[in-house]
């Protein structure tokens, strides 16, 4: 019998330039960094199988994919290279998406695309979200004028993270951020920014109007399109920047604020502090998630879940409550006792 020729359909290669180039930019529409995520995910993933079945790249076919091999790559991800439980869900997200869209472009594969929708996602732990209490918050924007001997980077790294709890932005939008974004209105306006989120979304968030003197020096003397937030070599800031920042200056503070040691700052602590002192100042929820840009009203609840201020306050009512209520034995209860000798 003949060896079956191999048609090019059934090479990985030919289906993964119109999924990554295509696909997810002109059909899905989706951000840059999705489109980065899943890009680096079969990166990997290809780089992974041809190691372990010992096949060039270029041979590598969609049958060599199998559901067995995938899920050794992901406990390869989760153990050899310490990636979360969530950092291997979404690998496994991209792979899935990937065989979504070859069951669209290529029926003969449904089979294949059918078993590998199958594989089921890790189960992750629910971890506390971790925020800020407003002296902390405070000391963090303030590090930057006691510690860093650079006038420029004082001034810049003092109304980023002043930006960032103000805004409750990502570090993507803050970033993202260019001057034509910045909008003062006038005569006794308040000054606004429009942030550009997760799926190409927008709002408007409102800034304080003492904050507008401060933001002032970083808007002067430039163009609409240009960035907001430089380096020291006048180019956008890098998400890597941004966090080593919060990093540093927050070591500076942990002396006078041991707490901060274990909750660990980063540009997303300062987005959840800035969700729950919303709620704590008594916004609603609703509003709170549009500030924040979520698409689901359920990822904002969480921060009402660990509002420990709120929880205190209702908890000190109760037991007011029950403290102002007289104690009495239930054998001093004439009208108790009258009813069970009557039963």
């Amino acid at each position: 019998m003949k060896n079956r020729r191999i048609t090019e359909t059934e090479y990985l290669g030919y289906w993964l330039r119109p999924f990554l180039i295509e696909y997810l930019i002109v059909t899905r529409n989706l951000s840059r960094n999705t489109q980065m995520s899943y890009r680096d995910t079969f990166r990997m993933l290809v780089s992974y199988v041809s190691t372990l079945i010992s096949i060039a790249i270029d041979n590598l076919k969609i049958s060599d994919i199998t559901t067995d091999v995938i899920t050794k790559f992901l406990d390869y991800l989760e153990i050899e290279r310490k990636v979360s439980v969530s950092s291997r869900n979404n690998r496994l997200a991209a792979i899935k998406a990937f065989a979504k869209f070859l069951a669209w472009k290529s029926p003969e594969h449904i089979d294949w695309c059918h078993h590998v929708t199958l594989i089921p996602s890790k189960k992750t732990e629910k971890r506390m979200i971790t925020y800020m209490d407003k002296s902390e918050i405070e000391a963090l924007a303030d590090a930057p004028l006691k510690t860093c001997k650079y006038q420029g980077i004082r001034s810049r790294d003092h109304v980023i993270i002043l930006f960032m709890y103000n805004t409750g932005a990502r570090v993507s939008e803050v970033i993202g951020v260019k001057v034509k974004d910045v909008a003062m209105p006038s005569k006794r306006g308040m000054p606004m920014v429009t942030l550009h989120g997760k799926g190409r979304k927008e709002r408007i968030c409102p800034l304080w109007e003492d904050f507008w003197d401060l933001l002032k020096q970083f808007i002067d003397n430039k163009l609409p399109d240009d960035y907001l937030f430089l380096n020291r070599y006048n180019q956008p800031m890098s998400r890597f920047c941004i966090y080593e920042m919060i990093k540093k200056y927050s070591q500076d503070v942990i002396l006078n604020h041991p707490s901060l040691a274990n909750k660990r700052p980063s540009p997303h602590v300062i987005r959840h502090t800035t969700a729950t002192h919303l709620l704590n100042s008594g916004a609603d929820i609703d509003m709170v998630r549009n500030w924040m840009g979520h698409s689901s009203i359920d990822t904002t609840n969480i921060y009402a879940e660990i509002s420990m201020e709120r929880k205190l306050e209702v908890l000190k009512k109760c037991e007011q409550s029950v403290s102002d209520t007289p104690s009495r034995k239930w054998s001093e209860d004439k009208e108790l006792i009258t009813f069970l000798d009557s039963l």
